[in-house]
């Protein structure tokens, strides 16, 4: 976090500010995709910054002066009407919401269905953007360029990442804790990547 109030002006705010754990994302395979801070300056909210839960993607995801989607009243109430609304349609309750964080721009909620029984029996993804029922069955998008390009970009992007993550790491492992990392709250953070 440090390194972003020194290359954009708008964050220079943030040159003192500390961050505290949000949330955490998850991917439609119930995979950790991404981890949410708050980034709290003189004890005020003062934005947000992503952080990749794994080595595939880059470190930092996305950082703003914001809410993410997950926080924002009309949209989570917008998305759990849309998640009853299913339930209803089929009988069912919408039962416990998982927030997806499925790359930039792509904010969803996964929400159980449960029968009378009380077992999850399905499950709906809410796109909480738009927002709209995702039906993944339906989402084949055409790509304009063939697999194994495709392929080839996907395995240069986690090279490019994983290369990211190795700098970071070495900058943590030589930053003294007197250094000004860990001044402002920042360093290594527990079970996180």
């Amino acid at each position: 976090m440090q390194y972003i109030p020194t290359f954009i002006d708008t964050y220079s705010e943030w040159q003192e500010a500390t961050v505290k754990q949000s949330t955490v994302y998850h991917d439609l395979d119930c995979e950790k995709s991404a981890y949410v801070f708050d980034v709290i300056e003189n004890g005020q909210y003062a934005g947000y910054i992503i952080v990749s839960a794994t080595r595939d993607n880059y470190p930092i995801l996305e950082f703003s002066t914001g809410r993410t989607t997950d926080v924002i009243t009309e949209l989570t109430t917008g998305s759990d009407t849309l998640a009853q609304e299913r339930a209803d349609e089929r009988r069912l309750t919408a039962g416990e919401s998982e927030p997806l964080y499925l790359g930039a721009t792509f904010y969803c909620v996964e929400y159980s269905l449960i029968n009378d029984r009380g077992e999850v029996v399905d499950h709906v993804v809410v796109d909480m953007t738009v927002p709209a029922i995702v039906d993944l069955d339906a989402s084949q998008v055409e790509v304009p360029i063939g697999e194994n390009d495709l392929l080839e970009q996907e395995r240069m992007k986690k090279q490019e990442a994983n290369a990211l993550w190795d700098s970071l790491e070495e900058k943590m492992k030589t930053t003294s804790p007197e250094g000004p990392a860990l001044s402002r709250g920042l360093g290594h953070i527990s079970n996180y990547p």
